[in-house]
């Protein structure tokens, strides 16, 4: 549980407050309320589930290390997200589990070349794209298999390419980039 502050180290619940450096490596966590990080929340394995998670305006997210990352929560990002290493799987195949918004001024740069999936096929499990996500590092593909909605944002691809494995609903917005993107699940 995020809020018992025996399951930290130093012991003490993090408050995801500017200059507040949190690690989370292995193991499950479970946010019993909704959890705003304004500070760097280094993301390098294990599950997280339970209430939502939010990367305020003056937040940093870093998912990166090698093994797979587990969301089973919704992940809001109006800050910056930085995936750099390892596959993301969005499980929990229930409703609004497993999401991924990317809020109107919020950034999404992708540093590696993985895969993010569902973990079962009647999953509701989306991504939607009011901010910029940039694929900027990495000169193979980076595979996204879920649904992914592009509601007035800006997907650019600067190298490699990014590969859309699930449908694709463009509403408005701009794709750019010297890099290549595909629509294997359909553009709508």
């Amino acid at each position: 549980d995020w809020f018992n502050a025996m399951n930290w180290n130093p012991m003490g619940v993090p408050d995801g407050r500017a200059g507040q450096v949190i690690n989370f490596t292995n193991g499950t966590l479970n946010l019993s309320a909704p959890v705003t990080i304004n500070g760097q929340f280094n993301w390098l394995g294990g599950v997280m589930t339970g209430s939502p998670l939010t990367i305020g305006q003056n937040g940093d997210l870093s998912i990166g290390g090698n093994s797979t990352k587990y969301l089973q929560n919704v992940l809001t990002n109006v800050g910056t997200v930085i995936w750099c290493g390892g596959n993301i799987v969005l499980s929990n195949c229930s409703a609004n589990a497993g999401s991924i918004i990317n809020a109107s001024g919020g950034l999404l740069a992708i540093w590696c070349d993985q895969t993010m999936s569902p973990s079962c096929a009647n999953t509701n499990a989306y991504w939607e794209n009011f901010g910029t996500v940039v694929k900027s590092a990495g000169t193979g593909t980076t595979s996204i298999g879920l649904p992914f909605y592009n509601t007035g944002g800006t997907i650019e691809v600067v190298q490699g390419a990014l590969a859309l494995n699930a449908p694709v609903l463009f509403d408005g917005g701009s794709i750019a980039g010297a890099g290549v993107i595909t629509f294997n699940g359909g553009l709508q």
